[in-house]
């Protein structure tokens, strides 16, 4: 049986100025890559039972984030270059706010150039939004095929906090309850999770 597949496209125009479309592709359990134009733009790698993330931009050949579930331990993002390379806890980084009037998920992300909202739009589909606007600067659109995965569309104003939308959005797409941002992969299983829920 076949299924439909609806893509929700925000943008005005196919390749609006500054906008950064980046497409998910699973080289294997561990290993993701995302692609801008075809060409890996960050490259994506887990270790320690899945509960590490490094995103490495490719354009700047250097590691840019990371996610660290620890188990006894508050998880932590670690964003190379802010925060003079320290980590920091991610509660401090991603917090619930309160859910939308049409009942969506939302989380807040606090980054040096301001606090945005992530929105859970479906199931394991997010988009993330300046506080105060209704449109978003960064989703999710479905790529359909062969091989069905998805693309990442980033608006021009958010390109220069692509690392917290990277390191947030995959830590958020960890899990299936993330009501608390500090605790989001605890009910995760290490042994079964992987890239392929990404």
């Amino acid at each position: 049986m076949n299924s439909e597949v609806t893509l929700t496209n925000y943008s005005t125009s196919q390749n609006p100025k500054g906008q950064i479309r980046l497409l998910f592709k699973r080289s294997d359990a561990h290993h993701a890559v995302l692609y801008e134009h075809n060409v890996p733009r960050f490259y994506l790698t887990t270790s320690d039972g899945f509960s590490k993330v490094k995103i490495r931009d490719e354009a700047r050949r250097k590691v840019v984030a990371e996610v660290n579930r620890r188990t006894f331990l508050r998880n932590i993002f670690k964003f190379v270059e802010r925060n003079d390379g320290k980590a920091v806890n991610a509660a401090h980084v991603l917090k619930q706010a309160p859910t939308t009037n049409a009942g969506q998920l939302s989380m807040s992300l606090h980054t040096e150039q301001g606090t945005y909202l992530w929105r859970k739009k479906r199931s394991y589909s997010w988009a993330l939004y300046e506080e105060s606007s209704d449109t978003p600067v960064v989703w999710m659109e479905t790529i359909s095929g062969a091989a069905p995965t998805w693309e990442l569309v980033v608006e021009s104003q958010a390109s220069s906090i692509l690392d917290y939308v990277l390191a947030s959005l995959f830590y958020l797409k960890a899990t299936t309850d993330c009501t608390e941002a500090g605790k989001a992969w605890e009910s995760v299983d290490g042994r079964v999770l992987s890239l392929t829920i990404i």
